[in-house]
């Protein structure tokens, strides 16, 4: 087949993005013809890692009306030039409504927040998407169960509608092979992820003071890049723990070699790849008991109740920290890349069949 693997938003450090770059070479290396559209180009650690089998086409959608209509002729010339079978979509998938092959449909997280999917004039494109579900043109795949049922819901979707695939990691084994945690004071904790006001990053200077307080020392290591970045350097020089700024790293070995512990502030997730290299590289995780965390943290997971705020999450830390335990490992194949590829090539030829 000919797949066009379509992902509309790049962030450098940004799950859905490596999913997609991931899922177009695993797709070539099964013999397909894939074409990746988007905006790889403004991140060059991604641009890098698409293979050499892949077509790569740049292209940055304009955030406007004017944009979304150009974006999907576009679309529809690139379909019809390259005789393509099938679309991947990853983002923003209202261009590709109308066009004449079939789409399957990644929902990597939560859109709008509070807001509902079918209100107000962008829900008139919702409907549209969700006319081209039920009707069995597009087919939906989301990345967690978690994700799945908010998706129904927001759509008004039948629980037949869909498919969940979990994210596999590209390198699992050689996060696997990590030698363990040593779990001695200093306590080595670390932030992977961007640093955008939607990822609450800044809570790291916030637990940091309150370990402090507790007698739990305690080195933090952040790694990415966003607009907050000005800040929390700020924030750093007056934290009372050693404070680390590392920026984006382009080798997860290097991120999760640094850390005995990860520390996700987010409340609202699908399904953080994070977690899972954390839980592959045997690194404990500590998240809030909220959204998709949870079903990425697994039984081992530290997970606080978000009404328990900093304080209870300092606790649960400090308790891990102390007894020295090690997380259990993941059963081998869990969250496997191959299995992953597999699974959307046999759901991709379904549907282009």
């Amino acid at each position: 087949m000919t797949i066009l693997v379509w992902c509309s938003w790049i962030a450098e450090s940004g799950g859905m993005e490596r999913v997609a770059v991931s899922l177009a070479n695993g797709l070539s290396n099964r013999g397909h013809r894939v074409v990746l559209v988007g905006p790889y180009s403004n991140a060059p650690n991604l641009r890098y890692a698409i293979a050499a089998g892949v077509r790569y086409i740049n292209y940055l959608p304009r955030r406007s009306v004017k944009g979304l209509l150009d974006t999907r002729a576009f679309l529809k010339n690139l379909v019809q030039e390259l005789r393509v079978d099938l679309i991947s979509a990853h983002g923003s998938v209202f261009p590709l409504l109308g066009l004449p092959v079939p789409v399957v449909w990644t929902e990597h997280g939560l859109r709008y927040g509070n807001h509902p999917m079918l209100s107000g004039v962008r829900g008139l494109a919702w409907r549209l998407v969700r006319r081209e579900l039920q009707q069995g043109r597009w087919h939906l795949v989301t990345v967690s169960r978690f994700v799945m049922q908010r998706v129904r819901e927001e759509l008004s979707l039948s629980k037949t509608i869909g498919s969940v695939i979990y994210n596999g990691i590209p390198g699992a084994q050689s996060l696997r092979i990590l030698a363990a945690p040593k779990l001695q004071p200093p306590y080595q904790l670390g932030y992977l992820g961007r640093l955008e006001p939607e990822k609450r990053p800044t809570e790291v200077f916030d637990l940091a003071a309150l370990l402090h307080g507790m007698g739990v020392p305690c080195h933090w290591h952040i790694f990415g890049k966003g607009s907050l970045l000005d800040e929390m350097e700020a924030r750093r020089r007056l934290c009372p723990c050693k404070v680390e700024m590392h920026g984006n790293v382009p080798r997860l070995r290097e991120v999760f070699e640094a850390i005995d512990l990860l520390f996700v502030p987010s409340r609202a997730e699908g399904l953080p790849t994070v977690v899972l290299e954390a839980r592959l590289a045997g690194r404990w995780v500590a998240g809030w008991h909220s959204t998709g965390i949870p079903e990425a943290a697994g039984p081992d997971g530290i997970l606080v109740e978000p009404s328990g705020g900093l304080l209870a999450m300092a606790e649960a830390i400090s308790v891990v920290l102390r007894s020295g335990k090690r997380p259990p490992p993941i059963p081998e194949g869990q969250f496997d890349f191959e299995q992953m590829v597999q699974s959307y090539d046999e759901l991709l030829q379904q549907r282009a069949a």
